[in-house]
């Protein structure tokens, strides 16, 4: 991880997003936010950066961040800002260049493989966060969004002055030029670097992997103590709702898993004390009728006494080929509802 915080100061050194698998000079947006915890938000931060660039979506992400602090950043650029490292750049109230860095801006970029639909996304999705890295430029510059993203679509480079006076930057600090200061990067894969940029490079031998880079483990919360937390909880219920005690007590069982801290072992001698609950009484279908009337067998027996052609509130439950249990249609169940219901 290269994001850390030193005197009270918060460095991002390296490649922006998850390299690992070209570099350890590198840091993502979680990086930054673990580091910021170890600030102090009640103070204007100041941010060093000395970055190339590398995955547009975390610079963006750490952009928003450092520019939504409530005491703002300021930016100091050390060695470079390029593509996602000068965004982040423009996070800073100011924006100080030494003398020996450099700036870049340019279009988004990406791999893609796929077919005609797939690169059509991509292409919609490049312009899309193009044109957001072009209005964050805008918005230090005082440019339109149109020049920034020609800019952009140029590969600009700007020396300290220039940067400046392109409103990229406020100010530049530092002694005379003490040769270049830069993070590690292979920067003969960008357009228009400095040819004093490639030639360092070179003689660091700073190349990109050729072979296809190994895609990073995903990261997991399990080793948290919140996740731990969760997981031993989840345990001490699964072994009292499925110990057999639980059997026939479900309703306490639930009690004793989901809102108590009881362990297994004092529910399971809880469990055996309490007696089993009585299963509920299995409804006949003319059981479930009749209650779904709010009415009884009680009810349907009166019924079934009444005078003929005497009429109540109950006096339709009477059916002479009533058969306590039957099937509905044995018990002429159905031809009744047609007959009152005017179905032939």
């Amino acid at each position: 991880m290269s994001a850390f915080v030193s005197n009270g100061k918060l460095y991002l050194n390296g490649m922006v997003g998850d390299y690992t698998w070209f570099t350890n000079d590198c840091f993502t947006f979680e990086d930054v936010m673990t580091a910021l915890d170890q600030t102090d938000r009640s103070k204007k931060l100041t941010v060093h950066i000395n970055s190339a660039g590398g995955d547009a979506i975390e610079g963006a992400a750490i952009y928003s961040t450092l520019a939504a602090l409530q005491n703002g950043v300021d930016v100091v650029i050390e060695g470079i800002a390029a593509s996602a490292g000068s965004l982040i750049a423009m996070a800073g109230k100011t924006v100080t260049m030494m003398t020996s860095s450099v700036m870049m801006i340019h279009d988004v970029s990406q791999f893609t493989d796929g077919n005609s639909d797939d690169h059509k996304r991509a292409l919609s999705g490049l312009e899309a966060t193009s044109n957001v890295y072009a209005g964050v430029y805008a918005a230090k510059s005082k440019k339109s969004v149109t020049a920034c993203r020609n800019l952009m679509k140029a590969e600009t480079w700007f020396e300290p002055d220039q940067a400046v006076a392109a409103g990229f930057a406020d100010k530049v600090s530092g002694p005379g030029a003490r040769g270049l200061m830069v993070a590690a990067f292979d920067y003969s894969l960008f357009q228009h670097a400095p040819k004093k940029l490639v030639d360092l490079a070179a003689a660091k031998n700073w190349k990109a992997e050729t072979k296809s880079p190994v895609p990073p483990k995903e990261k997991t919360m399990s080793n948290t103590p919140a996740a731990t937390a969760r997981a031993e909880a989840a345990a001490r219920i699964k072994a009292i709702m499925m110990h057999a005690e639980a059997k026939g007590r479900t309703a306490l069982a639930e009690h004793l898993a989901y809102e108590t801290d009881m362990e297994p072992e004092e529910a399971a001698k809880m469990l055996a004390l309490a007696g089993k609950e009585t299963p509920e009484k299995t409804m006949t279908y003319e059981e479930r009728r009749l209650a779904a009337m709010g009415l009884t067998e009680h009810d349907r027996r009166r019924a079934a006494a009444l005078p003929p052609g005497y009429t109540s509130a109950i006096s339709g439950l009477a059916r002479p080929d009533y058969v306590v249990g039957g099937d509905p249609k044995a018990s002429g169940l159905v031809a009744n509802m047609k007959r009152r219901n005017g179905i032939k």
